[in-house]
């Protein structure tokens, strides 16, 4: 239980970190024409035997997840497209910016608990 606990905090900080990158280029390529923004490609990774930790967009994070394994793909549903062809929100993007990193801060802040708690268990104090 342990160690699949760890995988699926391991797992959720992947995602999130591989997330925040992609978002943080989106915002970088806000002025460049026809430029398309990306996110992660949803993936189900509820086949895993763990335990889920969040859904984020229908991404179930478990420990079951393999590394390396995220795919960007373009999101064809920006709020806006301006007359050049950028598809760049810039307020769809930091809102998607702040979910991830309250998403991120839960995810770590149950890591340090979870370590604590397990500190305590094996009289590690």
């Amino acid at each position: 239980m342990s160690t699949e606990l760890h995988n699926t905090f391991y797992a959720a900080s992947r995602y999130l970190a591989a997330r925040q990158k992609i978002l943080s280029q989106n915002i970088a390529n806000s002025d460049t024409p026809r430029y398309v923004a990306k996110d992660l490609k949803n993936k189900d990774y509820s086949g895993g035997s763990g335990f889920t930790l969040f859904e984020a967009d229908g991404v179930s994070i478990t420990s079951g997840v393999g590394r390396g394994n995220f795919r960007a793909f373009e999101d064809k549903n920006a709020y806006e497209i301006t007359p050049d062809g950028n598809r760049v929100s810039l307020e769809q993007q930091f809102a998607k910016v702040s979910e991830t990193q309250e998403k991120y801060a839960l995810v770590n802040g149950l890591m340090r608990k979870w370590k604590s708690i397990k500190s305590t268990a094996m009289g590690q104090i």
